[in-house]
């Protein structure tokens, strides 16, 4: 190449334009496709950070909500002086009143009106009002009559009446007694005893 008639004073390079080759136009395709390729996998891992990262923010926001409602909790707890805690305490009952009593401080918290049943266990036992007892049919003539009509059982070991009498039978149906043996008593029991041996009661 021949160049312009003149002196030459110094060489250096320019961007310029160039005609491409049509090997040149085949490699700069290839590369158009490759980076093609790597553009796609960086957003795809960027979108997939993002997203990781979205979750460890709301991570981090739970706990930084969390530890503002301990500071708050703490704070109160400061400013009112006292916080609640799992204290024992007994109940007690006077004068128709009961009271729930702190067991640490012996302080009473609470109080109210007894109920029935505990005025009931407040009193002496000889003034308490006892259940009612079933009334007992009486043993008579009647009754033995009818004992004759049923099969009556016997009583069981140790079974007595509202009189304290031995019970011998009873009416299955209704478990009342209907034989009973005589209540004994220290001076029966001595007669019966002198009756067995053929003697008067206080000889020996």
């Amino acid at each position: 190449m021949s160049l312009p008639a003149g002196d030459e004073i110094g060489r250096r390079s320019m961007m310029l334009k160039c005609n491409l080759t049509v090997e040149e136009i085949d490699e700069l395709q290839g590369e158009l496709v490759e980076w093609t390729r790597n553009k796609a996998d960086l957003e795809l891992k960027l979108e997939a950070w993002n997203a990781a990262r979205k979750d460890e923010k709301k991570l981090y926001e739970a706990e930084i909500m969390a530890a503002g409602g301990k500071l708050l909790r703490i704070a109160n707890t400061i400013k009112d002086g006292f916080e609640q805690r799992e204290v024992g305490v007994v109940d007690t009952i006077h004068a128709s009143t009961v009271s729930t009593v702190r067991l640490d401080t012996e302080q009473i918290i609470a109080e109210r009106p007894a109920t029935k049943d505990e005025l009931q266990r407040e009193l002496p036992l000889e003034d308490r009002v006892l259940p009612e007892e079933e009334p007992q049919e009486p043993i008579t003539d009647k009754s033995l009559a009818r004992a004759a009509t049923i099969a009556l059982v016997a009583g069981a070991p140790g079974e007595t009446d509202s009189e304290g009498r031995d019970v011998i039978e009873k009416d299955p149906a209704t478990g009342k007694p209907v034989v009973v043996r005589k209540k004994r008593t220290p001076a029966s029991a001595a007669a019966e005893i002198a009756a067995a041996e053929g003697r008067e009661p206080g000889d020996e």
